[in-house]
């Protein structure tokens, strides 16, 4: 059962509402009407879901939320907030600096802010689920048909519907629910088979993790059914796993799963097979290999990363998969497989650090609380990042982790309010001294403002900053550079005077992807260099070159950017044409043409660096910086400013206040009433009378 406030109950309908339209009934639309299957139809059921979040955020759900003064940023939102600002901004501007597909550059950064619009818009609705082990059969059981019958409509399963299954199963295995198992075992034993190994990792994996988990709580029932049932699971699947499959139809070794296992199985053997005979487990290695080659040695590299947007040239992949989704050739590919890898690449060790922090919180609190839907959010939030291991894109694309992290935020916030008032009620509760600063725990939409209003001038400095620092490298550090290009046509091969058939120009176009890798390979760049009028060495030219087909056309446009024009136009025209005069023998097969020759005229001006991009950038850095440092200076103001801060710190209820007027007459008066004064000493000269007629000694 989800606990929300009024605004977070519309926005957790529209969130998964919108998630289940887009990926469920995408997928199957795709599928039965379009004939898209699996993961081709990935990109755009994302881009469908991004669009439709986007505009519910801006125009329904946060004015919504303001308008219902729910939109309040709490301290513990605060270093989230700052983390993911910094991530967004650093990358983005590295990304630009870097001169990164734009495409891609967008992408990667409207992941991260939706993302961080869904966790905020999550904290705000005050969203989170208590446990109730009576709903978990139902659950379990709605769950699996959902998945199975997806699997049968479309051949493909959202993958936050996969990892909601794999934690309700983890969460069963915790509880000891053995009608919930007993349920969930068929089903996720046959999307084991059916799935690809992340799947399989990730059960592998959560099950160890749990383990472990369950020994540092000293949960002896649980670890005995755990050693039980996989004990009866794999004697049963040994003697009848077998003969069951049979009986179903279905050949293991044939499935997706089966063959990886038994290629994995094989390596090492006395059969001689290697791990580079696995195509997806050598293609990701391979991709390591090119990330560590990119960043190279540059320190900055490693610390940020290259930047949203960043590609890589995976010219030498033998990954067929790879080809076919790479939208920009093979020289400009952006999906990195392993998590580690993508994410050094994309935000370098600083976002490798936070991953790691990210997963070192959820383990301590999951060993730490007892709470049930703090440790049912903990193993959701891990199950997503183990999966995503071998499969990056997954992590930060799904909503799942964002809303996660809300979640479990707001649920230790809520077991930290009921503690407060268990104890209330005991009488046991005493006040404490606020630790660690005395800043409020929420700040309302009004309170940012301020917070900006009161620093604005340390804002504008560092924006004049980074404007400052964005002109100077733009017009005289950056060196201009020049782009020139020429357009290669892969015909069919006629072999006579017979027309092509449509099977011709079919095999043409699918020729066009090995073309464009064959052309940046060192066979054609040794002897383009041969050929040069210039002098460049074979890599200079290949980082220089890039090669993009034309869709569904068997065109290739051949790029090339230098700082001489001339040069430019010298090096594409050189490799275009040794290409051509290659080919027959490389492919034995005569089919290509050049359509056009680059030229000076075409040449034009520099296209980069670009000056209102730059500055653009250096403008958005300015503000994303001045913004994070301005928060950053509240965050570690320890200054008391409010009475609540007062009654935090001395553990004391405030009984009253006695206003000062900040008037500067006012406070000169009262400093001036307050100072001491001078007496001057009387001698004593003897006895006074006073008008009573008693003697008083002067004695001052």
């Amino acid at each position: 059962m989800f606990i929300h406030n009024r605004t977070g109950k519309m926005w957790l309908y529209y969130l998964w509402g919108v998630y289940f339209i887009t990926n469920i009934a995408g997928a199957v639309i795709f599928k039965q009407v379009l004939g898209m299957g699996g993961f081709s139809h990935t990109p755009y059921i994302r881009g469908m879901f991004i669009l439709l979040l986007v505009l519910g955020i801006t125009f329904i759900w946060l004015p919504l939320y303001m308008m219902n003064q729910q939109a309040e940023v709490r301290q513990g939102d605060m270093a989230v907030v700052v983390l993911g600002s910094m991530l967004i901004g650093y990358s983005a501007i590295i990304g630009i600096a870097n001169a990164n597909t734009w495409t891609y550059i967008l992408s990667d950064t409207a992941y991260l802010v939706v993302g961080l619009a869904i966790y905020l818009l999550t904290r705000f609705g005050g969203i989170h689920l208590h446990m109730n082990e009576r709903y978990l059969v139902p659950a379990s059981a709605g769950l699996a048909v959902l998945l199975l019958g997806l699997y049968f409509l479309s051949s493909w399963v959202p993958v936050t519907l996969l990892i909601v299954f794999v934690g309700l199963f983890l969460y069963a295995l915790y509880t000891v629910h053995t009608g919930a198992l007993l349920l969930q075992i068929g089903p996720l034993v046959f999307l084991l088979i059916s799935s690809n190994r992340s799947l399989l990792l990730t059960v592998i994996v959560m099950v160890l993790v749990l383990l472990v988990v369950l020994l540092i709580k000293n949960r002896w029932k649980p670890i005995l059914h755990f050693v039980f049932a996989f004990s009866l699971v794999g004697l049963v699947a040994a003697l009848a796993g077998e003969s069951v499959l049979a009986m179903l139809g279905i050949d293991f070794y044939a499935t997706a799963l089966g063959r990886r296992i038994e290629v994995m199985l094989g390596m090492g053997g006395s059969s001689g097979m290697s791990l580079g005979e696995d195509v997806t487990i050598g293609q990701r290695l391979y991709e390591v290999e090119v990330i560590v080659e990119t960043l190279g040695s540059n320190p900055l590299f490693w610390l940020f990363g290259y930047g949203a947007g960043g590609t890589i040239d995976m010219s030498g992949s033998l990954d067929p998969s790879v080809t076919s989704a790479a939208l920009l050739g093979m020289t400009e590919v952006h999906n990195v497989h392993f998590l580690h890898g993508a994410v050094l690449f994309r935000y370098g060790l600083f976002g490798a650090a936070v991953v790691a922090g990210l997963i070192w919180r959820l383990v301590t609190t999951t060993v730490k609380h007892a709470d049930h839907s703090l440790i049912f959010a903990n193993l959701l939030a891990l199950s997503l990042i183990v999966y995503s291991y071998s499969s990056s894109s997954y992590l930060l694309v799904e909503p799942l982790l964002w809303f996660l992290l809300a979640w479990r935020v707001t649920r230790m916030e809520w077991i930290q309010t009921q503690e407060e008032t268990t104890a209330r009620a005991a009488g046991t509760m005493q006040r404490a001294p606020k630790k660690g600063g005395t800043m409020k725990d929420s700040f309302g939409i009004q309170d940012l403002i301020q917070i900006v209003q009161k620093r604005i001038k340390l804002l504008g400095l560092v924006v004049l900053a980074a404007l400052t620092a964005g002109a100077v490298y733009t017009w005289f550090i950056a060196e201009p550079e020049y782009e020139a290009s020429t357009q290669i046509l892969v015909t069919p091969d006629m072999g006579g005077s017979e027309a092509p058939a449509s099977e011709d120009w079919q095999s043409s176009r699918e020729l066009v992807n090995t073309y464009n890798t064959l052309i940046t390979s060192p066979a054609i760049i040794e002897q383009a260099v041969q050929n040069l009028s210039v002098e460049r060495t074979e890599e200079a030219i290949q980082s220089q070159l890039t090669v993009a087909a034309e869709n569904e056309s068997q065109i290739a446009t051949v790029t090339v950017r230098d700082a001489d024009p001339e040069a430019a136009v010298a090096i594409v025209n050189t490799v275009t044409e040794t290409f051509e005069q290659e080919v027959p023998s490389i492919m034995n097969v005569d089919n290509v043409s050049v359509l056009s020759e680059a030229e000076m005229k075409d040449v034009g001006e520099a296209v980069s660096p670009q000056p209102f991009l730059y500055m653009g950038a250096a403008l958005l850095s300015g503000v994303l910086g001045g913004l994070g440092i301005v928060l950053l200076l509240e965050v570690m103001n320890n200054k008391i400013k409010t009475e609540e801060d007062l009654e935090a710190v001395l553990g004391l209820p405030i009984l009253g206040a006695v206003n000062i007027p900040a008037d500067k007459e006012f406070m000169e008066k009262a400093d001036n009433e307050m100072t001491p004064q001078p007496v001057p000493v009387i001698p004593l000269r003897g006895e006074v009378k006073s008008d009573a007629g008693e003697k008083v000694k002067q004695k001052v």
